[in-house]
């Protein structure tokens, strides 16, 4: 469908993508460096009925309001030791900035089942059948007992975060009509023992550690469209009953799996004697330069998080994607998006204008090249 790696917004796929995203260009001025958390605004309606296992992308995307600054002071990340306390640059190996073309592609690809090659109409290699959180209080740290009963489906690689090779597992991107047609609108994903060998078998890594419910293209899509979810979140939380969690987080674009996840994270959130004392109108997180998590953040980063990510795969951190939220500068892996493998990254650093976190810019065609 696409004669290039990029499509042009005036092509047809990329119609076809607005058509699936009719909202995603309200989120163009989510691209800009610096976004507060605390200014978004969203409306959801009233709760809809779950959808138990949809067939198509969802359709609409729920907009979100930004301006100000999302970073510890001027940096773009939490300085620690591994910077030895100074912002380093960006360049094109740290957090990127993405153009809607790319969220378009990236929301469009057809994905197919790695051993068939049939079509996965869910768009989603996982189901989540259980409940990941059972059996996870407040003072359950790891939490990875809860995790022996609860597997997904088909299992993933590991089902222990403490077993050897864990750490050392990527997720990637697979494209089957590569070599011979040099098309990449078909994708699969998996897991791979290391980097090295995911690179060894063509694969494009996508994030860290195995693959999970969010490691699609498609939940790819909306990590890249909003790089905050907070006010999603919030507007989530808010639905009464678990079906209308999970319908809210679709409606935001995720997959129905995905949606599973981040409904059940907000659920043991508000559960006694986790997060449900802590403040949610406090700001996410403190002033320079330790630039520390709100309660909320931090309640949720130390008794759900570990959960989450075990489940979910994608990360914006694992993904090397930029977040509104100020995280330390070495838990952001350096990974760069690629819709083909042909995708040419220079590696040259970032313009001086986005290394300035107070800028605001828009997404240009090229996101590697300033006006």
């Amino acid at each position: 469908l696409l004669s290039s790696v990029f499509a042009s917004p005036d092509s047809k796929a990329a119609k076809r993508a607005k058509a699936k995203f009719p909202k995603a260009n309200a989120a163009k001025s989510g691209y800009g460096m610096c976004m507060s958390t605390s200014s978004m605004s969203m409306s959801v309606g009233p709760e809809p009925p779950v959808t138990p296992a949809p067939t198509t992308a969802p359709t609409e995307f729920i907009q979100f309001i930004d301006e100000g600054q999302s970073c510890c002071g001027e940096c773009w990340c939490i300085p620690d030791e591994s910077t030895d306390g100074l912002c380093p640059d960006r360049t094109t190996a740290f957090p990127q900035l993405y153009p809607l073309d790319m969220v378009y592609n990236f929301g469009n690809k057809t994905l197919v089942d790695p051993d068939t090659f049939n079509v996965v109409t869910s768009n989603n290699l996982y189901e989540l059948e259980c409940n990941p959180f059972e059996g996870v209080s407040a003072n359950t740290n790891p939490p990875w007992a809860a995790y022996q009963g609860c597997n997904l489906t088909p299992p993933q690689l590991f089902n222990d975060t403490s077993a050897t090779g864990y750490d050392d597992a990527v997720c990637a991107f697979l494209y089957p009509d590569y070599e011979e047609t040099g098309n990449c609108d078909t994708y699969t994903y998996k897991t791979y023992p290391s980097k090295q060998e995911a690179e060894d078998d063509g694969a494009v890594i996508t994030h860290t550690k195995q693959c999970g419910v969010c490691s699609n293209a498609q939940d790819l899509a909306v990590f890249l469209a909003y790089p905050d979810l907070t006010a999603a979140g919030i507007a989530c939380s808010l639905q009464p009953t678990l079906n209308g969690k999970i319908n809210c987080y679709q409606r935001v674009g995720f997959t129905y799996a995905c949606a599973q996840i981040w409904a059940r994270d907000t659920q043991h959130d508000s559960q006694p004697g986790v997060c449900l004392g802590c403040n949610p109108g406090a700001p996410p997180y403190g002033p320079p330069p330790t630039c520390a998590l709100g309660s909320c953040v931090a309640c949720d980063n130390e008794k759900s998080g570990p959960t989450f990510n075990a489940y979910s795969g994608r990360t914006r951190r694992r993904s090397g994607i930029w977040s509104a939220l100020a995280r330390t500068c070495s838990s952001i892996e350096r990974i760069t998006q690629k819709t083909c493998p042909n995708q040419i990254i220079p590696d040259d650093p970032i313009c001086e204008a986005q290394q300035n976190c107070a800028a605001n810019i828009d997404p240009v065609p090229n996101p590697f090249v300033c006006n």
